[in-house]
């Protein structure tokens, strides 16, 4: 008898529990989270991540399960609370809007570190040294084999028709001694190496800059630092192989950054000057692209092409002829130490990710047919990110990128948009939310 009156209690709950959900809904925003496709289906439909390694006994069951659909509530104000189970190492799911436009497919690997704290720093950006722009020098050129390099000349300027505020500007161009025929006809040197800094008053604001970066000569691969970086699949590299490519840019970085590691490595295209009269630009040959940032703490800083924030980046580019073109950005320095964080653990961190990707490029929808993202690498790392109340100082935060590339598919066919490091979405990995690297916050 108790046991009946239980039952018809618990049965109550679950009808009033049923009926109380569906009136909080209304109105809510839904995308429909399903599995990945058959070739990595293992994970169990409430998740939608997979544990690499499952159990040949229970595949079955988890294929059959994975094969239906679950709607999963979206809300603008995601609500993140804490979670006991551990990190998976591997997430395969698919996510889908509500109007069926918009997919995400993830299929990546989930680096470990979330279970461990961080420390979080105030960081502002300096001026370069003359030692460390002498040893950068050496480095592309070769010693003995530049002028220009002797010291940096020291201007300050007033508020006038060329300058919007007082500043303080440093500069040294070192250039090689080696003279080739460039653009023009003209005799010009075939690498150089300007360096600009500016300290903008009162408030202090520097910028800072080293590129060096060779001729441009008819008929000769040409590459610039701003160029895109691919994927090391789109391309092959005549003459040096990426190992090769990749101790030369080690070696160089070394001698003037030791404290710097390896975050990118990438191809990207040269271009040609035309040999015929005329500024015309052809398709070049392919070099290796590398990227070059602090390591804090034993912990590398996630690199992001295009992104707005680019302190203390140092790029690299290298073909079978050398080092290419080398760019040294904003270096920093940790003013103090703030805090001792905890993150959230990776599941929470994916369900923001599954919520938000959708609400991300629902704008794309309208214009679009389709709209497929595909994340095809997960990264924990440290972040520079602005200083909303010292706009001089930067704070040094650990961030979930979320990298891979894009498909828009519109009524005159497809697009798409592979490049390299492309962050589709940074989390941060302390509070959830989610940063816009377009904007640097």
């Amino acid at each position: 008898m108790k046991r009946s009156i239980l039952l018809i209690l618990l049965l109550f709950c679950v009808v009033l529990t049923g009926c109380q959900s569906g009136k909080d809904n209304a109105g809510r925003y839904y995308t429909v989270v399903t599995n990945a496709p058959a070739a990595t289906q293992k994970a169990p439909l409430e998740t939608s991540q997979t544990v690499t390694n499952t159990p040949a006994a229970t595949q079955s069951a988890l294929l059959e399960i994975t094969q239906t659909e679950e709607l999963v509530q979206v809300s603008a104000d995601v609500s993140v609370q804490a979670t006991t189970k551990a990190p998976t190492n591997h997430l395969s799911a698919v996510v889908r809007s509500y109007t069926g436009k918009t997919t995400v497919t993830f299929d990546a690997d989930v680096p470990s570190g979330a279970e461990c704290s961080w420390k979080t720093y105030l960081c502002q950006q300096r001026l370069f040294t003359e030692e460390e722009i002498i040893r950068m020098a050496d480095a592309c050129f070769g010693a003995d084999q530049y002028s220009g390099g002797s010291g940096f000349t020291y201007e300050h300027h007033e508020i006038d028709k060329n300058n919007p505020y007082a500043n303080d500007m440093w500069q040294m161009w070192p250039k090689s001694m080696v003279r080739v025929t460039g653009f023009g006809g003209q005799a010009t040197a075939s690498a150089e190496m300007p360096v600009d800094m500016i300290r903008r008053l009162p408030g202090g604001e520097i910028d800072a800059y080293a590129e060096y970066r060779m001729a441009q000569v008819p008929g000769r691969n040409y590459f610039g630092t701003l160029n895109i970086p691919y994927p090391l699949s789109a391309g092959v590299v005549d003459g040096i192989t990426l190992e090769e490519a990749e101790q030369v840019a080690v070696e160089a970085v070394s001698a003037f950054a030791p404290e710097y590691s390896l975050v990118c490595r990438a191809l990207t295209k040269g271009e040609l000057l035309s040999e015929d009269a005329g500024d015309r630009r052809l398709q070049g040959s392919w070099g290796y692209f590398f990227v070059f940032a602090p390591c804090i703490d034993c912990r590398d800083i996630n690199y992001a092409h295009s992104s707005f924030i680019t302190i203390s980046e140092i790029i690299v580019i290298v073909d079978k002829e050398g080092i290419q073109a080398m760019k040294f950005q904003d270096p920093h320095e940790i003013v103090k130490e703030l805090e001792m964080v905890e993150l959230l653990p990776f599941e929470q961190i994916s369900e923001i990710a599954f919520e938000l990707f959708p609400l991300k490029y629902a704008s794309f929808e309208k214009d679009c047919v389709a709209v497929d993202l595909y994340v095809n690498k997960i990264q924990l790392g440290y972040m520079f990110v602005m200083s909303r109340n010292q706009p001089e100082y930067f704070e040094l935060i650990p961030v979930w990128d979320f990298y891979g590339y894009e498909v828009y598919e519109s009524r005159n066919g497809k697009n798409v948009y592979e490049n390299a490091y492309t962050s589709l979405l940074t989390i941060n990995a302390v509070d959830g939310t989610v940063i816009d690297r377009n904007y640097g916050y």
